[in-house]
């Protein structure tokens, strides 16, 4: 049982992966930015995407009805899991933008790239 824990432990942590990592959106700077110390750097975070368990691969009746009933108690924490603790990371990064010499602007609503 305690094995079956840890597994569902590991496979949550394995979900939740790429929703911390996958979110992150590059965008290009020009080269003059780096020179400017004391400009205004805007730090804003893009709407969190819905959490969800994942099934990959053809799935005939039975393994639907198999994996959906194995997989009720991870769907039910995905659904109910709070992803707001996350927003502290602007503030964090606002910290090391101070520290970089710039004005850090935190943008509290969320933008859509």
């Amino acid at each position: 049982m305690k094995r079956m824990k840890n597994i569902a432990i590991i496979g949550l942590l394995l979900l939740l992966l790429p929703v911390f990592s996958g979110c992150v959106t590059r965008i290009a700077l020009k080269e003059s930015i780096w020179e400017g110390q004391g400009a205004k750097v805007g730090i804003a975070v893009e709407e969190f995407p819905r959490v969800e368990a994942y099934k990959k691969g053809s799935q005939g009746l039975l393994d639907v009805v198999i994996n959906t009933a194995l997989d009720a108690e991870l769907r039910e924490h995905l659904e109910t899991t709070d992803l707001s603790r996350f927003l502290e990371v602007k503030e964090k990064f606002a910290a090391l933008v101070e520290d970089g010499g710039f004005i850090p602007e935190i943008i509290d609503e969320f933008i859509d790239i």
